[in-house]
């Protein structure tokens, strides 16, 4: 008995040897156990259970498939080659429209006549407001123009002054 606790206690620790295992087996196979080690009785008959199950059919080893680098670099490449195939049809494919184009409040206009037409209305229309904002600058050259004589007689007082004052001076 006091043996088997001994025995019990190395292989919980995992101490054991296969002997001292194969005597614990036969010591839970038996009938003669005592009630203290009852219940470690299950474990053990798993392990007799374990035993007599026996394989069907031949084991083999299953290792993680891995692709080499090759597959890799093949699959990248067919598929980059696809990728790009559909891309070209997709950019031949597409609906032909034409370049001359022009955007007019948001609308597209593709009718050229329609479109100068438009330009040269809204050209016209900035001229006119050009033509009536210049006005006033066309009465400020008039004004500089009439006040040129005055210019004139400023220039020539000056000058009697610059006289006067050479004259006073000797």
């Amino acid at each position: 008995m006091e043996k088997m606790n001994e025995l019990l206690d190395k292989y919980f620790k995992g101490e054991t040897t296969l002997e001292q295992e194969k005597e614990l087996k036969n010591y839970f196979i038996g009938t003669n156990i005592a009630e203290k080690h009852k219940p470690y009785q299950a474990l053990f008959d798993v392990f007799a259970e374990e035993l007599e199950d026996k394989a069907c059919l031949p084991l083999k080893k299953v290792w993680p498939k891995q692709q080499s680098v090759k597959r890799l670099w093949i699959k990248a490449f067919s598929y980059s080659g696809i990728a790009a195939t559909i891309l070209i049809v997709l950019w031949i494919q597409r609906p032909q429209q034409s370049d001359n184009y022009a955007i007019v409040s948001g609308n597209r206009i593709e009718d050229p006549d329609y479109a100068q037409k438009y330009a040269e209305k809204k050209f016209s229309k900035v001229n006119e407001i050009l033509k009536n904002s210049m006005q006033p600058m066309k009465s400020i050259e008039t004004v500089r123009q009439s006040l040129q004589p005055m210019q004139k007689i400023g220039k020539v007082q000056k000058q009697t002054d610059e006289v006067e004052n050479n004259i006073q001076l000797k």
